[in-house]
């Protein structure tokens, strides 16, 4: 099986094969991850920021760096690779926060409200969150899964 290792701004997206995309470690990024199990389409977008400012970033690079940029390309290429909308089922992890900030710098929350915000406004399936708080989380996914395997700490929380 290959092994997909997603750092901060990367996405990826497999379609039937025996892929497993990881994120091992989010920190205060988001990983929004995405599955159609009908159609064995899954992928992982992990996101930095809310947007990046124009001319700034190379998008080919790291194509989820910003929300507002990211969210649309990922939801197209889940869409490229054979995911339906109307089947896609999605899961937030990430967005830890290690100390107090004050909320402009508070990234954490940031991306999860606009990401939970575009979701929700587009009609796609949020199933669940483990967002938030001081530890440190990491997630991986294929598209055989049922779900999202999600690492907090050192143990995983069942899924």
């Amino acid at each position: 099986m290959e092994r997909v290792v997603l750092g901060p701004g990367e996405m990826a997206v497999a379609a039937g094969d025996e892929v497993t995309m990881e994120a091992p470690s989010l920190g205060s990024t988001l990983a929004l991850c995405a599955l159609d199990g009908e159609r064995g389409v899954a992928g992982v977008a992990v996101f930095v920021v809310p947007k990046v400012p124009e001319g700034k970033g190379g998008s080919d690079e790291r194509p989820a760096m910003g929300v507002a940029q990211g969210l649309p390309r990922f939801v197209k290429a889940l869409q490229e690779a054979g995911g339906r909308p109307g089947s896609l089922r999605f899961w937030l992890v990430g967005a830890s926060q290690f100390m107090s900030a004050s909320p402009d710098f508070a990234l954490g929350p940031q991306l999860y409200s606009l990401v939970k915000k575009t979701l929700a406004n587009n009609g796609l399936t949020m199933v669940e969150e483990a967002v938030g708080g001081v530890r440190n989380r990491g997630v991986s996914l294929s598209p055989q899964a049922d779900s999202p395997t999600i690492v907090v700490g050192p143990k995983e929380e069942g899924r």
